[in-house]
């Protein structure tokens, strides 16, 4: 969709996979405790991989990137563009 309008779009992700804050190793101490979301983070965590996967999202994520300021350009209003550091 974005590209259709011309954009192209970059996802900037700190460590080395996709996800986020989804990208996590489950460890609990509680067995058995119920839970009031059903679905767990590692169904979440490869619904995300599997969807990136499906609609070619990887080639716009730049894993290992650590940003720390996004500011408009002093040009910002001619094009729109954004200073990420």
């Amino acid at each position: 969709m974005l590209k259709e309008e011309g954009l192209n779009p970059i996802c900037f992700e700190q460590t080395d996979k996709p996800g986020g804050t989804w990208n996590y190793r489950e460890v609990s101490n509680m067995e058995g405790v119920a839970s009031i979301m059903p679905t767990r983070h590692s169904e979440m965590y490869q619904y995300i991989k599997d969807f990136a996967s499906e609609h070619d999202c990887f080639k716009h994520i730049q894993f290992n990137m650590m940003v720390t300021c996004v500011k408009r350009s002093k040009d910002y209003d001619e094009t729109g563009r954004w200073v990420v550091t």
